[in-house]
């Protein structure tokens, strides 16, 4: 499923550029926080009830203020958000690091919502996202490459 802007309160401009995470030298998105709170959402499929699943990325911001969050939220085959079991975990910094929170699917789970935000305090700074994933298990794994930032019609060339 395709990623999409979900804007703040008062309707803020996101800016996406491409960039490099350092720590990994993977593909990364930059977002340059112009104004409020921004979020870029994707739906993860073939989640199993009762599974556990470990949600990570790496994180850099542009200094000390920039700041972000990873949010992950189990929905029902309707969409219908369960409101339970859910997980997020927050960054700020300026150095990059890996940040990760691992949950266990709640009964009737069929989707996770995957959700970055940067937060509007980060205004004129920016936050670069990379090697994001699902998985399950317990504990992040080395980041390996399936559709990431990048989609199945689109293969990055090397």
């Amino acid at each position: 499923p395709p990623w999409s802007v979900q804007p703040g309160p008062n309707t803020p401009v996101l800016r996406l550029g491409t960039a490099t995470n350092p720590n990994t030298g993977h593909p990364a998105v930059r977002f340059d926080v112009l104004d409020g709170w921004k979020s870029l959402r994707q739906l993860a499929t073939g989640i199993d009830t009762g599974k556990t699943y470990t949600l990570s990325a790496w994180l850099e911001g542009s200094d000390a203020q920039a700041y972000g969050d990873l949010r992950l939220a189990w929905l029902a085959e309707d969409g219908t958000d369960l409101g339970t079991g859910g997980a997020s975990v927050s960054y700020q910094a300026e150095n990059g690091q890996q940040v990760s929170t691992t949950v266990t699917a709640p009964a009737g789970a069929v989707f996770a919502a995957v959700d970055v935000f940067v937060g509007d305090a980060a205004f004129g700074r920016s936050l670069l996202v990379s090697d994001l994933q699902l998985e399950e298990g317990s504990s992040p794994t080395a980041y390996e490459e399936t559709m990431g930032f990048y989609y199945p019609e689109h293969p990055r060339t090397p």
